[in-house]
């Protein structure tokens, strides 16, 4: 299949103060084997070089959108990536991280015709350099995606997912701006239970940085675990699928949050 008959691709990177590792996520994705995409750096309020970086890409590169905006969190930055996105299908990235050459490339090949996600449940980091030695590939009933994220046999974050990008307007799925700690989390809850089918596969094709300092995830503070804690309660007010597996599974992730507090 030749590059103009395969769908775009739209990757969206939420952007806030990641210079020290902003280029190294870009140069992972103008490099995607899949190359059919548009890449849309989200500019969040920068107040270091990072804005500078993703002017100078977008000189390189005419697959990369750049948007500037305010100071508004990473949930609003995320919206604002999938209101510019234009691609068949639509994933996400972190500007601190960054992905293996076929990142696109294998989640697209797995969510295929059937699916509405598709997903993997391992991934690379700080402490999990080695590739799986076996790799699955499983079709997920909604309620089989909710039990498993909720009790973290999936990434929480947005990441290391492919979404149709029709399924997310058709059933205006975005992010919620009041949560800041949890907003992927929600948001991937609320797209698998809306969902008919999910697929999932294991090998890892995305790099998830914990050294970055100025992460929200690596600094404590009692503000990120309020808000956390609310983030668990709030997906509980939305559930649409109620079975006993799901609930339980809900309470795991309220105890776990509780714990890691």
């Amino acid at each position: 299949m030749k590059k103009k008959d395969k769908p775009l691709i739209s990757i969206v990177v939420p952007v806030y103060n990641t210079g020290l590792f902003l280029q190294k996520c870009i140069e992972s994705l103008i490099n995607q084997s899949y190359e059919n995409i548009e890449i849309i750096l989200v500019n969040d309020g920068s107040t270091d070089n990072s804005k500078q970086i993703c002017d100078d890409y977008k000189e390189k590169d005419s697959r990369i959108k750049v948007i500037h905006k305010k100071n508004e969190g990473v949930s609003r930055a995320r919206n604002t990536g999938i209101h510019h996105s234009t691609g068949e299908y639509l994933c996400f990235v972190d500007g601190d991280d960054f992905v293996m050459q076929d990142y696109v490339e294998y989640l697209y090949e797995l969510i295929g015709d059937e699916s509405e996600i598709s997903l993997t449940t391992d991934m690379f980091g700080n402490f999990s350099k080695n590739q799986v030695v076996e790799e699955v590939k499983e079709f997920w009933t909604p309620e089989k995606a909710v039990e498993s994220i909720l009790c973290y046999r999936v990434p929480i974050g947005c990441y290391c997912k492919m979404f149709k990008r029709e399924f997310l307007l058709k059933n205006n799925l975005l992010f919620s701006s009041d949560i800041f700690i949890g907003e992927g989390f929600n948001f991937n809850v609320d797209c698998f239970q809306r969902a008919n089918s999910i697929v999932r596969g294991n090998r890892k094709v995305y790099y998830y940085r914990r050294d970055n300092e100025l992460s929200a995830t690596t600094k404590f503070s009692e503000e990120k675990w309020v808000n956390g804690i609310y983030a668990l309660d709030y997906m509980s007010e939305r559930f649409i699928i109620n079975s006993e597996r799901v609930r339980k599974a809900w309470e795991y992730a309220k105890w776990r949050t509780y714990s890691d507090a």
